[in-house]
């Protein structure tokens, strides 16, 4: 099955105004559920790591930002814990 997207060689050769029409950036007045939809995935992620092993989870990006319009995409960072990586290296 082929795909009706072009190549590289040609997104390369199209104008900003040519892949804006081809990749839209939709944006979303604020919404209220963000802020729910994140503590969510925050707690998934956190079932679904072990707890000690997470320095830090962070609700990043606009739709962090109460009142701001945004990508309807929640983004969330994960830290881990350096003492854990360091835990689990190998020796040389």
């Amino acid at each position: 099955m082929s795909s009706s997207l072009p190549d590289e060689a040609v997104l390369s050769r199209m104008s900003h105004e040519e892949l804006w029409r081809l990749f839209p950036i939709i944006l979303s007045g604020s919404r209220e559920e963000w802020a729910e939809l994140y503590r969510r995935e925050r707690d998934l992620l956190a079932e679904a790591v072990d707890r000690t092993h997470i320095a830090r989870i962070s609700h990043i990006g606009s739709t962090a930002v109460p009142g701001l319009d945004a990508k309807p995409t929640i983004d969330i960072l994960m830290a881990v814990s350096y003492t854990h990586l360091r835990a689990h290296e190998t020796p040389e």
